[in-house]
């Protein structure tokens, strides 16, 4: 798993395998079928973006989610909810420059400042 650093402040995960996908894609699928999922204001495609999930088995959702960058944003945001705390010697620290485009950079940041993001924490060593 890797964990994207914003300005040297660690905020999102993103998956680096099946594997990691797959448990990312599991948050959203709890947090569905527990109705606690709340949809940011900034994620305005969201809706759009679940409904092709519609129907779907977790191993049908998965390319999906792949190829949807809302999804893909949603599904690092809930669980990052979950696992708010991370062991950096189980996890790779990026700089997300390195790992997004320069729109996406920005629009990140830009969101992080206005929803006020909850950083995550290193677990102590």
């Amino acid at each position: 798993m890797k964990v994207l650093m914003i300005d040297g402040i660690a905020y999102f995960y993103r998956p680096e395998n099946e594997d990691e996908t797959r448990e990312m894609v599991k948050c959203l699928h709890s947090a569905v079928i527990g109705r606690k999922l709340k949809i940011p204001s900034a994620f305005t495609n969201a809706t759009e973006s679940l409904m092709k999930l519609r129907g779907k088995s977790l191993e049908e959702a998965l390319p999906v989610v792949k190829s949807d960058s809302t999804l893909q944003a949603l599904c690092s945001s809930l669980y990052a909810g979950d696992h708010p705390t991370y062991d950096p010697s189980k996890v790779n620290e990026v700089d997300a420059r390195a790992e997004l485009t320069p729109e996406a950079f920005s629009g990140i940041r830009q969101q992080i400042k206005k929803f006020g993001a909850k950083p995550l924490k290193r677990e102590p060593p």
